[in-house]
């Protein structure tokens, strides 16, 4: 049980983090 609460909360982190770096992506292109 602790290492499937441990996988979901490191997949919900993990789609944290690739959305803001998809963010950053997006911001440096619209200044471009």
């Amino acid at each position: 049980l602790l290492l499937f609460l441990a996988s979901v909360i490191f997949a919900q982190i993990f789609l944290v983090l690739k959305k803001k770096q998809f963010e950053k992506v997006q911001l440096s292109e619209m200044n471009f």
